[in-house]
């Protein structure tokens, strides 16, 4: 049985550095670090949704 987990950390903070370091060289603990930005994708989930706002071309130089 496996379980994910999210951590966010402090990289300047000494002891967070320490504990990544250790699960990194742990045996029986799997980084996986995502390519996104965690801010990025709260305001791409929140922009979802949101209304749609259509806008016809005629009226884009208007």
């Amino acid at each position: 049985m496996t379980q994910t987990m999210t951590i966010e950390y402090n990289p300047l903070s000494a002891v967070a550095q320490q504990l990544v370091a250790l699960l990194r060289v742990s045996k029986e603990v799997k980084v996986i670090e995502s390519p996104y930005d965690a801010q990025f994708v709260k305001r791409v989930k929140r922009a979802a949704k949101e209304p749609v706002q259509r806008v016809k071309r005629e009226d884009l130089w208007k």
